[in-house]
């Protein structure tokens, strides 16, 4: 029996590179906020409840990330969520990216 190769592993590798993102994405936003919470507070006039509801944000996106990953599969079909998994990649490769907010805005 010959052994059948993949015929897209370039699919592959690109699901993997998306999937590598968020969670690169996911670590680097607490990581890069917290250095600079001094900064941030000053800057933009936050009480420490305040700023830390920022944390709290980002703990409760991801609840909803992980209860919404089941039921979306089931109704595109795994294809379909993982092509819409690009769209969420593109944007946080943008932010990563961005020099300033101006970078960011799509629509003048």
């Amino acid at each position: 029996m010959a052994e059948s190769k993949p015929k897209q592993p370039w699919m592959v590798n690109l699901s993997t590179f998306v999937v590598v993102c968020g969670s690169l994405a996911f670590g680097s936003c607490p990581g890069y906020s917290s250095p600079a919470q001094a900064a941030i507070r000053n800057d933009l006039f936050l009480t420490i409840a305040e700023f830390s509801l920022f944390g709290s944000l980002l703990t409760f996106g991801a609840m909803i990330g992980a209860i919404t990953s089941g039921p979306i599969p089931d109704l595109v079909g795994r294809k379909g969520a993982g092509a819409k998994a690009y769209i969420f990649a593109g944007g946080a490769t943008a932010e990563h990216l961005a020099a300033d907010i101006g970078d960011l805005v799509l629509i003048n």
